[in-house]
């Protein structure tokens, strides 16, 4: 089966938390890069000070690590009960 195929395959309640999943994916991507560049410049004695420099987007990870599982579950169970739903 391929992507499109599965894809196709979806209701709509699994295609929006696969796209939220996507979308934190990309931020915890972003926040990881930018977690680098940050001690990075703290490492050469940047202009800004350290701490306001890790700080920085630290709410929106919070955010992602206590949402995304729970996301993850809801899929999870919301695609039990489809198969169970069409199971004889």
């Amino acid at each position: 089966m391929s992507a499109m195929d599965a894809w196709d395959s979806m209701g709509l309640a699994a295609r929006v938390i696969l796209l939220i999943l996507a979308v934190f994916a990309f931020l915890l991507v972003f926040i990881v890069i930018d977690r680098f560049v940050a001690y990075r410049r703290a490492e050469r004695g940047g202009p800004r000070p350290l701490r306001d420099a890790l700080q920085r987007r630290m709410h929106t990870l919070a955010a992602i690590k206590v949402t995304g599982p729970m996301l993850g579950l809801l899929g999870t169970l919301l695609g039990l009960i489809n198969a169970f739903a069409e199971w004889p």
